[in-house]
């Protein structure tokens, strides 16, 4: 991991966070997940990180999903890929969740393309005290 992150991580971890620190929250996020995965573009440039943290209940899977602002041009190619990597998730982890930052369309868009339902608005989550949805996704059996 780089001793420093590029600015849009840094502001992506600090508004989703509860903590203050963005390097130790993506160490720790990275160290507590069993499915992390870097998705690189064209150049081997970091467009984006995909995790999957255990929650404090069995089955449950806490879904994260670090982009760049180029995870745009990579759409297709991060949904295909992300599509295999759910369905090793859902092995684990039969219940998936998490919260999105609502100006995140990308996301959104995203985790929508992945069958992801959206249940709640919180209007000012995190550091950052900005609205978030919670959204969820049970494995298809």
């Amino acid at each position: 991991m780089p001793e420093t992150l590029p600015l849009v991580f840094v502001r992506r971890i600090w508004t989703a966070s509860k903590r203050d620190d963005p390097l130790d929250v993506l160490l720790t996020g990275v160290q507590q997940s069993k499915f992390a995965h870097a998705f690189l573009g064209d150049q081997g440039e970091l467009i984006g990180i995909v995790a999957v943290a255990p929650s404090e209940e069995e089955g449950i899977g806490c879904v994260w999903l670090l982009p760049s602002d180029d995870i745009a041009k990579y759409r297709m190619p991060l949904l295909r890929r992300s599509v295999h990597w759910l369905k090793t998730a859902h092995e684990t982890y039969p219940t998936l969740f998490s919260v999105v930052d609502e100006r995140n369309e990308r996301h959104i868009e995203w985790l929508r393309g992945l069958d992801f339902e959206f249940i709640e608005r919180f209007p000012d989550w995190g550091c950052g005290k900005r609205p978030f949805y919670s959204f969820a996704r049970v494995r298809h059996v």
